[in-house]
């Protein structure tokens, strides 16, 4: 069970979603992260690395990497959109950035 999952597709979420995770560990609830849009370009950024770490799950759409044109390393999961499907199914809340 996620308590919270977290959907990033605006790349200005990324200080938004660190503190929802931070909450979430500092409250001993899991928290997942699927990351698509434009906001693919924050899964390879080491800024972020700890927060991937925290979280119980990270996806990125592979998609939405490719397009990214990041030149950094991925640092999560590459996945779909079905990914997001499971994700949501196992969430408590969902909360859309």
């Amino acid at each position: 069970m996620i308590d919270l999952l977290v959907v990033l597709s605006n790349k200005k979420s990324g200080p938004v979603a660190e503190q929802l995770v931070n909450a979430c560990a500092r409250m001993e609830k899991r928290s997942a992260l699927f990351i698509t849009g434009d906001a693919a370009e924050l899964a390879g950024d080491k800024r972020y690395d700890a927060m991937f770490q925290s979280t119980g799950t990270a996806i990125v759409c592979a998609e939405s990497w490719d397009g990214s044109a990041s030149e950094q390393k991925c640092l999560v999961q590459l996945g779909s959109q079905t990914d997001h499907s499971r994700l949501a199914g196992e969430a408590d809340k969902i909360m859309s950035l």
